[in-house]
């Protein structure tokens, strides 16, 4: 029998796991009930006190359960008065406070649900986050700049690539539009593109410090010109927001190229360790869909399908260490 070394035999068994890759166990699904259903879900936050706070994104409502996800209270509304709010585009918890950000503007309530201020912004807020050095935010929605902001929600240093100034709308559209912002436990954040899996990494002065495309699939999106000069284009996403776990590993959302036109075939999920190497995959199951990965204190993962406004609560896997 010919000697096979343990190097390759590892290779040849996380060669075999991928090819395979495992469904995650769904433990209960849920749209909110009665009292208070789910209307794009956008957002989750956890309180000391094990409640989890969910953005109602369809009905600008922040929605409070307690650790078995019974509704505690409900609380905020669509607006532009105290504990009001339009189009929200964050939210988390800062200083024992819920902050629910717009593109310029902060409302801020206590955690038990009750009105505390609001702040008004210069720059344009989308996905918030917060970092040793403070809270980032990706500035705007045509730019995949990013910018720390101070208590007064005012630009103290912008970060991140640019946008090529030069850049046709189809290359803005692609490169430059809608990049997601996740943080990571080794740099000041990521920012991760949809349109063509692209992210890069930046390091805790805010320079890139590392660029790569997580999905090899470049002609998902394309334009084309007719004699006459009409130019059509085709933009496809080619993954959803993912999660970063405490252990630095990113959970990416992808969509299978061999399987882009089918929209029965299980969705992917794929686990990055803080290598960014691939070292776990899985599939959804049947009719199960997301669009964010949430990393839960209690060692389940959230899956978020904005779309059709559910949450589903999935086992945390087996091989994986559980935050």
């Amino acid at each position: 029998m010919p000697r096979l070394d343990i190097a390759a035999a590892v290779l040849i068994l996380a060669a075999t796991a991928l090819a395979q890759p495992t469904e995650l166990e769904i433990l209960r699904t849920f749209d909110g009930g009665d009292e208070a259903m789910l209307y794009r879900p956008d957002a989750v936050a956890f309180g000391p006190d094990g409640s989890i706070y969910v953005l109602n994104a369809g009905d600008c409502r922040v929605l409070r359960y307690d650790p078995d996800w019974q509704l505690v209270r409900a609380f905020g509304r669509e607006g532009e008065g105290p504990a009001e709010f339009n189009n929200p585009t964050g939210m988390l918890i800062r200083d024992d406070e819920l902050w629910v950000f717009e593109q310029l503007r902060a409302t801020i309530f206590g955690l038990d649900g009750a009105y505390v201020r609001t702040l008004a912004s210069r720059p344009e807020m989308h996905e918030p986050i917060e970092t040793d050095r403070g809270l980032l935010v990706r500035l705007g929605s045509s730019d995949r700049l990013a910018a720390l902001l101070d208590q007064d929600l005012a630009i103290t240093e912008k970060v991140g690539p640019e946008c090529p100034a030069d850049a046709d709308f189809m290359t803005r559209f692609k490169t430059c539009g809608f990049v997601h912002v996740l943080p990571h436990p080794d740099h000041l954040a990521l920012l991760l593109n949809p349109f063509d899996g692209h992210l890069w990494v930046l390091g805790e002065d805010g320079s890139v410090v590392r660029e790569l495309d997580l999905v090899d699939d470049p002609g998902r999106s394309s334009s084309q010109t007719d004699d006459d000069g009409n130019i059509s284009m085709r933009f496809t996403m080619v993954m959803a927001t993912g999660g970063v776990d405490r252990h630095g590993n990113l959970w990416t959302l992808p969509v299978d190229p061999a399987v882009a036109d089918d929209e029965d075939a299980p969705q992917l999920v794929v686990v990055r360790d803080r290598a960014f190497e691939v070292i776990a995959e899985y599939v959804l199951p049947p009719e199960t869909n997301a669009s964010r990965v949430v990393h839960a204190p209690d060692g389940t993962l959230l899956l978020l399908d904005g779309n059709a406004s559910l949450i589903h609560v999935a086992a945390y896997p087996d091989a994986m260490v559980a935050p």
